[in-house]
């Protein structure tokens, strides 16, 4: 804004013109809102080549990653970045800016601008581009403020609060505060964050309510309300609490109804903090024909103005733990004086009309902290002097890595001097494949935690008979709007609030602009004839565009010496669904689902078993633990009301904070009584000490140390392989969490297995082995080669005698859960089953696994002819998430 008429630049009727900012904008008559001539008019819906600048920043900021242009009519449309840039260079050459001298020009610019609006900024002062450098306002006032208050006795936690209200947006940004000493001078920084809400409306919708205040004809009048908005000062003056001179008025005024006489009352002032607060349908209608990004509906936080801002700064000073050393309230439309939303009692600040340490700087009343800001931190820049601390915005691009997808961090969400770069080099994690010159690349940002995320399916108490017929009524009506629009539910309030929640999760649809997440290509000179590692070399500056990502062959006579650069403007949007599905190597660990009821564990076989007196006769205590073994193991319902989830999962945990406390008792009783059993070390072992452990073992992770270390020492020992040797390796496998343990069980089973005697590959062993390396994440790291292999060889016997006899039942499962078990040893050898260099071993199971197929197919079972199709996926290094829970169902897990 200049004075309180709000800035705007008028575009050329051609491509080739050029665009007028400053007083040759003002001068023109084009599009100001008069009835005539007929080019002054303006109409809803049609262009508009008067652009007011504040509209277009909150725009650009609006668009994200997007590029949106201006429509001035005849098919001349502009970005809103260069129409920007066109009014700063207007700016520059008023204060005598020339690019001759190698001046550098500082612009400010909104906290919330994306680094792709800040690159179309910069990209659009074209050549003159490095002697503009971009700041963030905020940053900028407190730059000025701890420049001039330079606060001592700093704290950890101490920060510093700035309160900017403009036209096109407002802020409450709190920084905190470090020193740092250069050239023997201390320096107290602001340390600023990423903004992590969304941006607050902007200042022009507090005008465009106040001006329907001022007078009800700026409603529904549009050119009349156009004058008001860009031409009149007295609802801007207003807004900043400042005089208006009355020598100007009443100004004539062009309506629809012919000439009138603006003359705002005094009163204008008073209605400021209590005009509503809203979107301003009128001006939309005006933009619409020029812009097809609709102004974002910014969240308020009241119902008026007064009460949305006393919100915004309670909110702010909430997330706050330490001291406020000082406020600053500044912007062009921040009043002169202490509005009544903002009492420095709460502050704990005094006003005052100089920066100094402790207090609330009113900076409206003198110069512009931001310019004075702006102008210092180019100083200290030209000088290499510390100016301010970042974070910068996390960047990250999808590789292949050992068999599955995964994001790399090309840039990390880390703090970072202002102006200065960050560089980072990633060697061996990319690769242009042979006979190819173009690489796919997807790219994923940080995410605000205020960004759209697709709402999660409701979880009901109600009974299924209840829920199913809402939710069949909601699908058949189609759209959440008609769900909205329905009165079937009109008498039912919980059939209705559940309908609306089934309707909003099962009809979500992401805006694909809002997506974190893009893909695009990037182009290489040449095709080289084998894979081609690459290094990305990464460079990046907070609040100064994109970063520089460059991809360079790791030898230089490969593509002959040439990288190829990232351009993001060709990356297009993409949702979350759309990302390739990871080829994996192997499959994800085993989990089990646990029902989040707090009373699936209230059963009163496990109360009495916890409450059993400390010198219970054994008999009586074996009775009441096989009796809460049966209670914890009993199905429960899960989310979708089938009994199919677990009480207790793999880990030890229940589903609910109560169920922790039920489990950590049961392993507390259990543990008491563990010397009445466990003392005995003969070589066989006594049936009520089996029955003691192997019932324990079901606690799995929780099942107490003291039981766990007897069974390591009890298979370390133990030379007969009999009934409880297949019993105590089952136990091992629940209840086994360390790599030495892995180590031990997986040893002790190839033991037996390698001495071909009798049957010395039992199911129990089968079992234990599978267990051990699905539900473990490190469970591989108990086998080496020899044994992997020979587990494999084990397998592949078993899958081929079921074969052979025609069943494709359980236990033909167990031996394919067995090999996807073993496919996890891959993470440490990748040529364990190697689908190119294939072993007899690997075509051997190979050939089962099709004739499985055309049995599973005679047999008209559609599902095990997937799964088995879908391990064969697995050996060929191309599986999928969610089989193994499949597989292990199929093999009695």
């Amino acid at each position: 804004m200049s004075g309180f008429y709000l800035a705007d630049a008028v575009l050329p009727q051609s491509s080739l013109g050029q665009i007028r900012t400053g007083d040759e904008a003002e001068s023109e008559r084009i599009h100001s809102g008069l009835q005539w001539p007929p080019e002054a008019r303006v109409l809803p819906e049609k262009p508009l080549r008067r652009v007011p600048i504040p509209v277009a920043w909150s725009l650009l900021v609006d668009a994200g990653d997007r590029t949106v242009r201006w429509e001035g009519g005849r098919g001349n449309s502009i970005p809103l970045a260069s129409i920007l840039a066109a009014h700063v260079k207007g700016l520059l050459e008023e204060n005598d800016f020339t690019y001759s001298n190698q001046d550098q020009a500082v612009v400010a610019i909104p906290d919330h601008l994306d680094e792709y609006g800040q690159e179309a900024l910069l990209q659009a002062f074209g050549s003159n581009r490095s002697q503009v450098s971009l700041l963030w306002r905020p940053v900028a006032a407190a730059m000025t403020w701890l420049d001039a208050a330079k606060p001592t006795n700093l704290e950890q936690d101490d920060f510093l609060l700035v309160i900017y209200l403009g036209p096109d947006g407002m802020d409450f940004t709190t920084f905190g505060l470090r020193e740092e000493k250069c050239n023997g001078r201390t320096y107290v920084l602001p340390v600023r964050n990423r903004p992590s809400r969304a941006p607050l409306p902007p200042g022009w919708e507090w005008a465009c309510a106040l001006s329907a205040e001022a007078d009800p004809l700026c409603r529904d009048d549009y050119g009349a309300f156009w004058q008001t908005f860009t031409t009149f000062p007295e609802v801007w003056a207003a807004i900043a609490g400042a005089p208006w001179d009355n020598e100007d008025l009443p100004r004539p005024w062009s309506t629809s109804q012919g000439w009138r006489l603006w003359d705002p009352a005094p009163v204008l002032n008073e209605k400021v903090l209590d005009c509503g607060q809203g979107q301003s349908a009128i001006l939309r209608k005006l933009l619409k024909g020029s812009c097809k990004l609709t102004p974002a509906d910014r969240k308020s936080s009241g119902e008026t103005w007064g009460e949305h801002l006393k919100a915004e700064l309670k909110a702010t000073l909430a997330t706050q733990p330490g001291r406020l050393r000082g406020a600053i309230l500044c912007g062009p439309i921040a009043p002169r004086q202490i509005p009544r939303w903002l009492n420095p009692e709460e502050l704990g600040l005094l006003p005052d009309t100089e920066p100094r340490p402790d207090t609330l700087w009113m900076a409206s009343a003198c110069d512009d902290p931001v310019a004075l800001g702006a102008r210092l931190y180019g100083e200290r820049l030209a000088a290499g002097l510390p100016t301010y601390l970042d974070t910068l915005p996390g960047l990250a691009l999808l590789t292949q890595r050992q068999g599955g997808l995964d994001w790399v961090d090309i840039v990390e969400s880390s703090e970072c001097p202002g102006g200065q770069p960050y560089t980072r080099n990633i060697p061996d994690r990319f690769f242009l494949p042979k006979k190819s010159s173009s690489m796919l690349v997807y790219l994923k940002k940080e995410m605000r935690s205020n960004e759209e995320k697709k709402p999660e399916k409701p979880v009901s108490s109600y009974r299924p008979e209840f829920i199913s017929p809402i939710e069949s009524r909601v699908k058949s009506l189609g759209s959440l709007e008609e769900v909205l629009n329905s009165q079937a539910w009109d008498l039912n309030y919980s059939a209705r609030n559940y309908a609306l929640s089934y309707a909003e999760w099962l009809f979500w649809k992401p805006d694909l602009s809002k997506s974190p997440f893009r893909h695009g290509s990037v182009e290489f000179p040449s095709s080289p004839s084998k894979d081609v590692p690459l290094t990305i070399n990464v460079e990046m500056r907070p609040a100064s565009g994109l970063a520089r990502v460059e991809f360079v062959p790791e030898k230089e006579n490969a593509l002959k010496g040439r990288s190829a650069a990232f351009d993001f403007s060709r990356m297009a949007p993409l949702a979350e669904e759309e990302l390739p599905e990871p080829q994996l190597r192997w499959p994800e660990t085993l989990h089990f689902e646990t029902t989040l009821d707090p009373k699936a564990l209230d059963d009163r076989r496990i109360r009495d078993f916890i409450q059993l007196p400390q010198n219970v006769i054994d008999k009586i205590f074996i009775r009441h633990l096989e009796s809460m073994k049966a209670a914890i193991c009993a199905p429960a319902q899960d989310s979708h009301r089938k009994f199919s989830a677990k009480r207790i999962d793999e880990n030890g945990n229940a589903g609910s904070p109560q169920g922790c406390a039920i489990v950590s008792q049961i392993a507390d009783r259990i543990e008491q009584q563990s010397q009445h059993f466990l003392a005995s070390k003969q070589i066989f072992m006594e049936d009520n000490t089996r029955i003691f452990i192997v019932r324990s073992s079901w606690l799995w992770a929780a099942t107490p140390q003291v039981v766990t270390g007897y069974i390591e020492e009890f298979i370390s020992n133990h030379k007969y392989h009999d009934a409880t040797w297949n019993h105590i390796i089952e136990s091992a496998s629940r209840c086994f969490t360390k790599e030495t343990q892995f180590k031990l069980l997986c040893k002790i089973i190839h033991k037996r297995s390698s001495t071909g005697r009798g049957n010395s590959f039992p199911i129990q062993s089968m079992r234990s082995l599978s267990r051990i390396l699905v539900i473990r994440e490190q469970g591989w790291r108990g086998l080496d080669s020899d044994m992997a292999r020979h587990f494999a060889d084990r397998a592949a016997d078993i899958i081929c005698d079921e074969v052979k006899s025609n069943n494709i039942k359980q236990k033909f499962f167990q031996g394919v859960f067995l090999i996807l078990a073993l496919l996890r040893f891959r993470a440490t050898d990748p040529s364990f089953l190697d689908p190119v260099n294939q072993s007899s071993v690997f075509r051997q199971i190979e050939d089962c696994f099709r004739e499985g197929i055309e049995i599973a197919r005679r047999q008209g079972n559609a599902e095990k002819v997937q799964l088995i199709k879908k391990t064969i996926d697995f050996m060929y290094s191309k599986g999928c998430k969610g089989i193994i829970s499949q597989v292990a169902s199929q093999a009695g897990e």
